[in-house]
C-alpha cells in the first residue's frame, strides 16, 4: 500500500485532522507538493536526482519518539555497503541506558532480537566515531555510528554539520529525537516533530537533500570507494 493510500484509509466518516490543516495544505499549494492527508497525520512526495522520496507527518511508529513523528526517505544509487547513522546525542544515550538495555546484552542477542527497531540494534553492534575540524558544538548535540568510519568522514561537509546544529527556534528542542540512516541503498530521517511546525520540516528537508547530494557524490555506484 502506498503512502497515499495508507494516509486515504486513514480517513474515516467526517473526522478532522488533528493539526492545522490549511496551513500544511497552503504550503503544499505552494511549493506544487501533492498532498494526502489523514486523521493523525499528512504525506507529500517528490522527486530527487531522479529518485522518488516521501515524506509523512504523523504519530510515531518508533517507542523513543513520544509525540508526532516525521519520517523522509529514498533510495539512492551509491554502493549498499556504505552504512552509517548519524544520531542525536540525547537519544544515544537513551538507547545505552534506558529499559533497552543495549550495552547488558550480547551481541548475538541484539542483533537477532527483532522487538528492537534497526536502528537501535545497529548502534548497539557498530562503533561510535568522531573526527577534527566539525564544529565543536556538533559533537555535543550528535554521535556518528559507522561500518567503515572512512565513510561518515567524506559524507559530512560543513554546511550539513552547521544545518544540523542550527533548527529553527519554536517547539523543536536540539535535544529532540533525531535519526539520520544511510543504509541499504536507502537515505532516512526519522524525527519527533509537530505536524504544524511547518519551519522545522522544511529545516529537514534541507538536510535531507545535502545529505542526499553529498552520499550520492561521495559513494556514488559509479565510484570506487
Amino acid at each position: 500500500m502506498s503512502m497515499f493510500q495508507r494516509l486515504r484509509s486513514a480517513v474515516t466518516g467526517q473526522a478532522k485532522p488533528s493539526f492545522d490543516f490549511q496551513v500544511i495544505s497552503d504550503w503544499a499549494d505552494d511549493k506544487g507538493y501533492p498532498l494526502a492527508v489523514g486523521n493523525s497525520g499528512f504525506g507529500i512526495e517528490g522527486k530527487i536526482f531522479g529518485k522518488n522520496w516521501t515524506l509523512e507527518c504523523g504519530a510515531s511508529a518508533r517507542p523513543y519518539i513520544k509525540d508526532g513523528e516525521l519520517l523522509m526517505k529514498a533510495e539512492i544509487d551509491i554502493d549498499r555497503a556504505v552504512s552509517f547513522i548519524c544520531v542525536s546525542r540525547a537519544l544515544k544515550e537513551t538507547f545505552e541506558s534506558s529499559a533497552y538495555q543495549i550495552n547488558t546484552n550480547s551481541v548475538e542477542t541484539i542483533v537477532e532480537s527483532h522487538d528492537l527497531p534497526l536502528e537501535i540494534r545497529w548502534i548497539a553492534t557498530h562503533k561510535e566515531t568522531g573526527w577534527d575540524g566539525m564544529p565543536y558544538v556538533f559533537w555535543g548535540r550528535y554521535s556518528i555510528f559507522a561500518a567503515n568510519v572512512r565513510h561518515p568522514r567524506l559524507w559530512l561537509t560543513q554546511p550539513l554539520a552547521l544545518n544540523l546544529i542550527s533548527w529553527p527556534e519554536g517547539r523543536g528542542k536540539h535535544d529532540s529525537p533525531f535519526i539520520l540512516t544511510v543504509m541499504k541503498g536507502a537515505i532516512e530521517i526519522r524525527m519527533q516533530h509537530d505536524p504544524a511546525d511547518v519551519s522545522r520540516m522544511e529545516h529537514a528537508m534541507m538536510i535531507f537533500n545535502q545529505a542526499y547530494k553529498s552520499a550520492l557524490e561521495q559513494f556514488g555506484s559509479d565510484l570506487m570507494l
